[in-house]
């Protein structure tokens, strides 16, 4: 992982596109060794989209854009659901029909209530995780 920033408030790390390809490599691995049968990604917006884009390119699958698209296909496909980071778990728990899914995240928090299938890196909950797609946020 990246270096570590102390602030007053919480410690940030640095998630690099290293990492970041690193990971996409160990999902994919996940997925193969697993026999899974994916039919379409939802990328939860705004975090997931990027893995979301990535991996429906490598997979040649379809890209979920809209939840309204996302709960009329739940019925019929087989989706991963992917997001950036499953921090209080919130944003998994709430998506409808999670549990007829797969899911996965690069990322996620200790004391998260959502685990997602498949996760890569495991940080404390007061860490705040700077991706390299975001550092112009900063």
């Amino acid at each position: 992982m990246g270096e570590v920033e102390t602030t007053k408030h919480n410690k940030k790390e640095k998630y690099s596109w290293s990492d970041y390809n690193y990971d996409v490599r160990v999902i994919l691995k996940f997925i193969k060794n697993k026999g899974l049968i994916i039919n379409a990604i939802y990328g939860i917006p705004k975090g997931g989209l990027i893995l979301g884009v990535h991996l429906a390119n490598i997979l040649n699958i379809p890209l979920i854009t809209t939840e309204k698209e996302f709960r009329r296909l739940v019925k019929y496909e087989k989706i991963l659901v992917v997001d950036d980071v499953s921090d209080s778990g919130i944003t998994f728990s709430k998506i409808p029909d999670i549990d007829k899914c797969y899911t996965a995240s690069l990322c996620i928090k200790k004391g998260t209530k959502f685990i997602p299938d498949i996760w890569c890196n495991k940080y404390e909950q007061d860490v705040w995780i700077v991706y390299e797609w975001e550092e112009a946020e900063e």
